[in-house]
């Protein structure tokens, strides 16, 4: 088990099993970084692709065709191996996936084995996998039988352990500061260490050919001379551009080393030990790289995977590229199109029509780097770099057009944006919070604007134009009342010590947010002073909450998503949770029965509740009476009133009125006289035909009867 895993609370795990009956993964956009690539030697690429891997076809070198999606199931992967239609993945969490891969458009999962610790690397050769791991540790699997994977052996090594090369009955390891070891493995029950040989840099990988280990030391090669394994010397050393991660060679006179700030490197060893530089490609960050024929594979990272062709005399050329996603940091939905805001790969128009591969139909680069995108009524904002909100007619999904913008004036981002009734509201982290007239189109202008005194705008929430919540960190929630466009003000706060506030939604009465892993519930019905009724330790910091219909969705970091029955606030329930999200889930929403959530480097994972994409929970009938306080109050000029009426002696239903008074007991409205059934309402009141003032509204439900009070501000 993973030291991660291990952070993460039992009482959350157990709560997965026992509620997670319901909550279904119906589709997922998996795009995200591309950390490991692999070949089967012919016609066949596996890519890393987010909290996939992707199996290509390659036929065609200029258009790889996807020939199957595998979803890993709580982590992504971080290396990949193949042996004789055998896909090895190592994932982060899970361990390995291990796929007979015979026909690729259908792979079989043969089992999943738990590696324990924390796993960096895998090589497959004969009946036996060897895996190296971040805490000193090298390990043998029989894998003879995929099915059953068995443990054999382990070696205790100084550093962390990461590329693997197998040579005979050989084993060399790269070890970070300890360089290169060598393990004897003659006998995979009996492995041990008979040499080490130190590198001038961190060493990462390994390639071994001739008489020679070529060590990818981070800033170079060490050229080590092992025709003698016990007293390894180091013969030559080259240097090299950027931070060299992964190392391979096919037997020729050529190796290539995958480089985060150099791209790829191709090194001529004819003369080994004195290698030399030869060609590069440095327009993409490599972190993984293999090679078939003439043809190099490169992994990315938040550029997708890349197909470079060798071939050529002078230079290393690009052929093709597929996929190229980053960090899902923010989405989305429209009609059958997923919009996610994807980091510096900008956005997304994803096409959700087809469920097992959501197609990407569109695409818009990013100014600097895309945080939040909302959509609706064919108009799409989107958050921007460079201190900007971009507008986009969305009418045509497929074609999106930039129709205006909102300039900050500073080079300090827009983080958020939300669409309201009115405005398109937009954060601008110390910029402040601006609301923008929502229909207009070229240079865009703010309607309303606030700033709190060193507080980072980052998400917030608005409810019916009428009031703003915003998640402040050390600060607190801070609630502001934006009914007036000219007179803007905060109208109250929630702070306690200790705190660090990073989600709002609300309903107009209660407000829920959160203190770093504690879900809260707060009483806002006056706005002024608002008071905490619940929390519930949720095990995880928590990034976003949505809520509805006396349900709460909950971003759950590192523990997934969590949902909870708040019918009851002073008691909110577990209904369900889903553990298996690899990484953070950084925001959701839930819309038509389906719920999204964005999970950063893992793209997009989409649920159905139920039989019908909804929970079968029913609302528990009201025990009594509640006429709660309007809101907003003060108003102008409308404002809602809910109240709940309870089960009485068994009656279908009680005769209900609610009146609403001025200051000398005059009825000036009636908003309900009918007959209601036991359960919970909402009405609107407005109040345009009526002067500012103090006013009272009064329920009677049978013999029940509450009076409140409400002012009108004009």
């Amino acid at each position: 088990m993973t030291v991660k895993r291990l952070l993460f609370p039992v009482f959350i795990f157990l709560i997965s099993i026992l509620y997670s009956q319901n909550l279904k993964e119906i589709a997922r956009w998996p795009n995200g970084t591309s950390n490991c690539i692999g070949t089967n030697g012919s016609n066949l690429v596996f890519v890393s692709n987010g909290s996939a891997v992707d199996i290509l076809d390659i036929s065609t070198s200029t258009n790889p065709a996807l020939v199957s999606r595998i979803l890993l199931k709580g982590g992504k992967a971080i290396d990949i191996d193949y042996l004789d239609n055998i896909l090895y993945v190592l994932t982060n969490f899970r361990g390995i996936y291990i796929y007979d891969i015979t026909e690729p458009r259908n792979p079989v999962l043969l089992s999943n084995y738990d590696i324990g610790d924390v796993p960096n690397r895998i090589k497959i050769s004969g009946n036996y996998l060897f895996a190296s791991y971040n805490d000193n540790g090298f390990t043998i699997i029989d894998v003879s039988n995929p099915s059953s994977p068995q443990d054999v052996s382990s070696v205790s090594l100084s550093g962390e352990q990461y590329g693997i090369f197998i040579r005979d009955t050989l084993a060399f390891v790269a070890s970070t500061w300890s360089g290169l070891y060598v393990i004897n493995i003659k006998n995979p029950r009996s492995p041990a260490a008979i040499g080490n040989c130190r590198t001038y840099d961190t060493a990462y990988d390994v390639y071994v050919q001739g008489d020679y280990a070529y060590v990818a030391d981070y800033s170079g090669i060490e050229v080590i001379d092992i025709r003698d394994v016990t007293n390894m010397t180091s013969a030559k050393r080259l240097y090299l551009d950027g931070e060299i991660l992964r190392i391979i060679g096919d037997g020729s006179d050529l190796i290539y080393v995958a480089s985060l700030d150099a791209g790829v490197q191709e090194i001529n060893i004819t003369t080994a030990p004195d290698i030399h530089f030869a060609r590069q490609y440095n327009k993409v960050k490599a972190w993984d790289v293999d090679k078939t024929r003439s043809l190099l594979f490169v992994a990315s990272y938040n550029q997708g995977s890349n197909i470079l062709e060798t071939a050529y005399q002078d230079s290393i050329q690009y052929v093709a590229g597929y996929g190229g996603g980053y960090s899902t940091l923010d989405i989305s939905v429209d009609d059958n199109y997923l919009y996610a805001a994807n980091w510096e790969n900008g956005l997304y128009v994803i096409d959700l029509s087809a469920e097992n591969y959501p197609t990407v139909v569109e695409h818009i680069p990013s100014l600097d780097r895309s945080y939040s995108v909302a959509v609706q009524e064919n108009a799409l904002y989107l958050s921007d770099g460079k201190g900007f909100l971009r507008k986009f007619d969305c009418t045509n999904p497929t074609e999106l057009k930039e129709i205006g913008y909102f300039d900050f004036s500073r080079q300090v981002p827009s983080y958020f944006t939300r669409i309201g009734e009115k405005y398109a509201y937009s954060g601008g982290g110390f910029n402040g919070w601006y609301a923008i007239g929502k229909y207009g189109v070229d240079r865009l202008r703010a309607a309303m604007y606030w700033s709190g005194s060193e507080v980072d705008v980052n998400k917030f929430y608005v409810y019916k134009d009428t009031l703003l919540l915003v998640p402040a960190a050390s600060y607190g929630l801070i609630l502001v009342n934006i009914v007036d466009t000219s007179n803007v003000f905060t109208v109250g706060k929630y702070y306690e010590d200790y705190i660090s506030v990073s989600a709002a939604f609300t309903d107009g009465h209660y407000a829920y947010t959160n203190n770093g892993n504690y879900f809260y519930i707060l009483d806002i019905s006056d706005p002024s002073n608002p008071s905490l009724v619940s929390s519930y330790n949720t095990g995880n910091d928590i990034y976003d909450i949505f809520v509805e219909n006396g349900t709460a969705y909950i971003a759950n970091g590192y523990n997934g998503l969590l949902i909870m029955d708040v019918t009851n606030p002073s008691n909110p329930r577990v209904l369900e949770s889903y553990m298996d999200i690899n990484g953070k889930t950084r925001s959701l929403i839930v819309k038509d029965g389906k719920i999204y959530v964005a999970a950063g480097e893992n793209g997009v994972y989409i649920f159905s509740w139920g039989e019908t994409g909804v929970s079968d929970k029913k609302t528990p009938i009201p025990t009594k009476l509640r006429l709660l306080q309007n809101y907003p109050n003060p108003f102008n000029p409308t404002t809602t009133i809910s109240y709940s009426i309870p089960a009485f002696r068994g009656k279908q239903s009680l005769n209900v009125t609610l009146d609403v008074y001025n200051t000398l007991g005059e009825k000036v409205a009636t908003l309900v006289n009918k007959a209601q059934a036991p359960g919970n309402y909402s009405v609107r009141f407005d109040a345009s035909n009526l002067p500012s003032g103090v006013y009272f509204y009064r329920l009677r439900a049978g013999s029940f009867l509450a009076t409140k009070k409400m002012i009108l501000m004009k």
